[in-house]
């Protein structure tokens, strides 16, 4: 089980370009209400194009901006 469930995520956490995205954004009750953790996050930058996933959300309300960590994913 060990093997099915969890072996991809410790290649991800010990590789050595790992990298983790922490942004603030301001979300709003609903979007924050929508938030899936298993689907991956589209990001266009300077660097390229990548997916992350979401990994942590603080959220106070909406006229507050929301501290976020996202970590890329490795294919």
């Amino acid at each position: 089980m060990f093997n099915l469930y969890y072996t991809n995520r410790i290649k991800e956490l010990i590789d050595n370009n790992l990298t983790v995205l922490e942004v603030e954004i301001y979300l709003t009750k609903e979007e924050v209400e929508e938030l899936d953790f298993t689907k991956p996050i589209y990001a266009e930058n300077e660097d390229g194009n990548t997916y992350f996933k979401l990994l942590e959300v603080n959220y106070s309300n909406n006229t507050l901006l929301s501290k976020c960590k996202l970590q890329k994913i490795i294919i």
